[in-house]
Order: C-alpha cells, then structure tokens, then sequence
C-alpha cells in the first residue's frame, strides 16, 4: 500500500476526533427520542443535556441560550429570519448563509487585509432606525483573517444594536466567550471541529423571542420543533471534551514556516490576510496564472487534499466573492487555494505540501508561458 493522502482541508471538514464515533455509537444502539416519558427517552433527555452543558461551559454562556439546530446555515438563517429586523449590516466575506438569505441589507466595506472599516460601520449605524443587527464572521473560512470583534461590539453598543457572531470556524482555534465577546448571538457548528455532520448550535440571550424557522412539536424549548438528532448532539459534546488548544500554537509554528518558504521561493506568491491576525491553521495564498481547480487537481493528484476556497461553493469554478471583496485583483483571485490544517495534521504534511507546491509552480507555470 501507498502512503495515505494528506489531508489538508479542515476548514471545510475535520475528520472526527478520538471518542467521538464510540460515544455516538453508543446513542445509535438504542432508540433516542428525548420527548418519550419512558426510561428511553429520559436517558435520551441526559445525554443531550448534558452535552448542552458542555457546549455552554466551553464557551462561557448559560445552557439555556444553547439551541440546537442542524448546522451552521440554519443557524445563521435563524437569527437573520427570525427576528422582523428594520436594518441588518453584514461584510462581503459573510458565509453564503448569511449573505444570500436577505434581499435587502448594507453591505460594510473591507480594507485590503479583509478587515471590517470601522468607520464606514459607524457611519451606517448613524443613519439606523429600529432594530439593527450587524452580522460578522469572527473567523474567515478562507483566509483565516479575524475580525476586530471588540470594536464592533463597542459600536454596537453606542447606537443600541445588536451582534450576531458566525464563530464556525472560530471554535477549537481560538479562544471563544460568548460572556466576554458581549455579543448577543453566535453560530457554532459540529463538523469543523472534528465532531459529525448535521449538527450545529445558536446561541441567543433570552432577550430575544426569535420565531422558529421550523414549527411542530416544540422540542428546544419551543425554539426548533423536530426530534433532536441525539447522537450527533452528543458527538458534539464528545469532539469538545476531546479537543485540545495545544496544536493549534503548534500549527501557527508550521504554517508561518510554510508561508515564508514559499514566498522565498517565488516572489509573486500572494498570502491573503498576511500581515493581521489569522487562525493558526489556515493560509490561503494564490499562484499566479495558474488556476485555482487546475492547482487543486495537481495536488489532488499527488495525494494532497486542498480547496478552492469555502466549502460551500468549493465545487464551484466562479471567482472567490471574499478575496474580491477584500480587494484582491479577479486574475489573482482566480488562482487562490485553501490549505486548512487541523487535529491530525504532521508538520511532515506540510512540508510535502510545501515540496508539491514548489513542483506545481515551476511546471504548471512553465506550461502557461508556453
């Protein structure tokens, strides 16, 4: 047997991590319905309360501002549907769930790096009446870059608006305190942190009386009717007692060696977000004149597993909207890849990535010219 393809692609999904697939076996042996009154659906009721408590122990809030839902998307939906806003401003870098769900809201402007302007912001929020929501990705699933969640926040509590944090791809990376970031939502999601599909959590202060997206039986407390899926809820619960902040210092280590490898090897390398801070597993940067799918073939090729860019339109061949937004040229943007490292991931991983990327430079461009 050959040697197993590199796996570099965490952002989009993390492989489970250790315990996880045993402890949502364990649910999966039984019949788990957490509204039966019998001893089945009482034992049901616990497993998901108490995955409910380590969810909220492990980003500072109560479990009752704990609803589970089925993944990142509906939460973001929730919050954006659920509530009659009169003003919602979001950035060009929100996630397709986010940005594609209102017909109607302001756009706050980026600089170069990917960074909300601040004062744009503010200047929007002047001119607000009624409820207003600003909606910020903390974390940028392709670039890596975080936002000044802080200063947000400030503003938004100038004006008397509301926050609403997407912390996907945040959560297990960097810290994350819904009590400390004083936000008033945040959306979570199982997969990208090594738990299982299907699963995601909204987080809101009980100030709010969202009206659910999806009516029925009344299950999480009357906020989102259907059976709760019990064993992805608790292999949530096990990815986030499993997971542990210690690589992640590591793997900054790894992909700023990466990085400056590459740039010293070729000159017109394009690190998005280069010079701000970023998640420590994700690097985004561009090959000029060679494209995006062709570069994510070539690697795929040589047993290395990278993206194009967000997982959602991944399979897509259309220029990247965030890195266009954060004001990167459509030539180069079109030749930008994802490498999103994670839980299992080898510094020797890196390094043959890095040796491959090398390769692909200097024969894929070699191919353009010629």
């Amino acid at each position: 047997m050959g040697d197993l393809p590199i796996y570099l692609d965490y952002n989009a999904t993390a492989p489970l991590l250790p315990g996880v697939l045993e402890a949502m076996a364990e649910a999966m042996a039984v019949p788990t319905n957490p509204s039966a009154l019998h001893s089945f659906g009482q034992q049901a009721k616990r497993w998901v309360n108490q995955s409910r408590r380590i969810i909220a122990d492990t980003i500072d809030a109560h479990p009752d501002h704990i609803i589970f839902t089925s993944g990142g998307t509906e939460s973001n939906n929730f919050v954006l549907k659920g509530f009659p806003w009169q003003n919602v401003l979001i950035s060009g870098v929100s996630h397709d769930s986010i940005y594609k769900v209102l017909a109607s809201f302001d756009e706050i402007s980026l600089d170069s790096h990917g960074l909300l302007d601040l004062s744009v912001l503010e200047i929007y929020l002047k001119d607000q009446k009624g409820p207003t929501l600003i909606s910020v990705i903390l974390a940028h699933n392709e670039s890596g870059v975080i936002q000044p969640l802080d200063d947000v926040v400030a503003l938004a509590k100038k004006y008397q608006a509301y926050v609403h944090v997407d912390a996907v791809q945040a959560l297990g990376k960097m810290p994350v305190s819904f009590k400390k970031m004083g936000v008033d939502f945040m959306t979570l999601s199982a997969h990208k942190i090594g738990g299982p599909h299907g699963v995601g959590v909204l987080v809101a202060k009980e100030i709010f009386s969202l009206h659910p997206l999806i009516e029925g039986g009344g299950q999480e407390r009357g906020h989102r009717s259907g059976t709760e899926n019990v064993p992805g809820i608790i292999g949530l619960g096990a990815a986030l007692r499993g997971h542990s902040f210690d690589h992640m210092h590591t793997l900054k280590r790894w992909h700023q060696s990466m990085e400056e490898d590459l740039e010293n090897f070729c000159s017109d390398v394009h690190i998005y977000g280069k010079d701000v801070d970023r998640l420590p597993n994700t690097t985004a940067l561009a090959m000029p004149f060679v494209e995006s799918a062709t570069q994510v073939m070539h690697f795929d090729l040589a047993g290395i597993a990278v993206s194009m860019g967000a997982a959602c339109s991944s399979g897509r061949t259309q220029i990247s909207r965030s890195l266009q937004k954060m004001g990167s040229n459509p030539k180069l943007a079109q030749c930008a890849i994802r490498i999103s490292s994670g839980w299992n991931t080898k510094e020797d991983d890196l390094k043959k990535f890095t040796h491959a990327w090398k390769e692909a430079c200097t024969t894929l461009k070699k191919g353009k010219s010629s």
